[in-house]
């Protein structure tokens, strides 16, 4: 048993207290902005989505007053950012609600890490699935050179191949049509000269 000047704590009921007395600094020490004591109590065991009888936690605190290192401190050693207070209110809404431009703009930008982690992009398209110049762009992540099995690469080839094929069909039917339409023309200028040549007058000897 432990005896101090104020209360008498038996050895099962010390950890609660210690908890809560760690709880305690780290919430007033990420309402100021020390961010050496957050650091510190962090390592020696402190919980970082503990709360106030309001429901506060300390990344509310340090949201409402705008301490950017604190808040990071918090959000790497594990701080939920959606925690909720008994006004249904999240680290995010504290911060708008005083004003924090710069705390909301770092919630926004954690935020959109944890939902661009948790998306899962294949490695890259088949063939088929891409665009004509698609598949000719090397800056572009869909072009992969040697990775593919011969039997894909066999199918790529082909597809180029046929696209190559499509591409010298258009080229040719607009060559015919511009050829169609220079003969046509041709034959205009001819006819015209048959049917004026009988109105000329002949020339005198």
């Amino acid at each position: 048993i432990i005896v101090t000047k104020e209360c008498v704590f038996k050895p099962g009921s010390l950890k609660p207290w210690l908890s809560h007395c760690l709880f305690s600094a780290l919430f007033i020490s990420a309402h100021r902005g020390h961010l050496a004591a957050v650091r510190f109590l962090i390592e020696k065991g402190a919980d970082v989505n503990g709360h106030t009888p309001t429901g506060r936690c300390p990344l509310h605190a340090t949201a409402a007053k705008g301490h950017l290192h604190c808040l990071q401190e918090l959000y790497a050693a594990g701080a939920h950012l959606n925690l909720l207070d008994c006004d249904g209110h999240t680290a995010l809404d504290v911060a708008c609600l005083f004003r924090q431009r710069r705390s909301m703009q770092q919630i926004y930008n954690l935020q959109w890490q944890e939902r661009a982690g948790s998306v899962r992009l294949k490695c890259h398209l088949h063939e088929i699935d891409l665009f004509p110049h698609q598949c000719f762009d090397s800056k572009l992540h869909t072009w992969h050179r040697g990775s593919l099995s011969p039997t894909q690469r066999g199918l790529s080839t082909l597809f180029r191949l046929r696209t190559m094929v499509s591409d010298l069909e258009v080229v040719i039917l607009i060559l015919a049509a511009s050829h169609s339409a220079a003969n046509q023309s041709s034959e205009t200028n001819s006819s015209d000269v048959t049917v004026r040549s009988p109105n000329r007058t002949p020339s005198i000897p």
